[in-house]
């Protein structure tokens, strides 16, 4: 039973750091697109090359991509932490486990 504790601490672990790496990349790509928006309208208010602009947008469409496949990504992986806490918070041993608060901490800061 113990070593059964101690994989699901563990995977408790890995996923919380799954979820919170996935948080950061999605705000990561919100931020660039943001970033390629200002980039354009600068560019198009300063009368840039036409050329300058349409790499501006090209690069903003791809920025823009890159923002629902991190939400689908980090969705799922929110969606297995939460299996997985929902599977052992039950368990006696596990009540107050620092592992298990932190998975339940990093679902409540994904869902925010």
């Amino acid at each position: 039973m113990s070593s059964d504790l101690a994989n699901i601490r563990r995977q408790l672990k890995i996923k919380t750091g799954v979820v919170k790496r996935q948080i950061k990349e999605l705000d990561l790509y919100r931020q660039e697109e943001a970033e390629n928006v200002q980039r354009v309208e600068k560019l198009k208010a300063e009368g840039a090359d036409g050329a300058d602009i349409r790499h501006a947008e090209t690069v903003l469409q791809e920025a823009k991509k890159m923002v629902p496949s991190a939400k689908e990504r980090t969705g799922n992986t929110v969606r297995d932490l939460k299996d997985l806490t929902n599977q052992v918070k039950e368990m006696p041993e596990m009540e107050g486990d620092e592992n298990l608060m932190h998975a339940m901490e990093a679902i409540e800061l994904a869902e925010s």
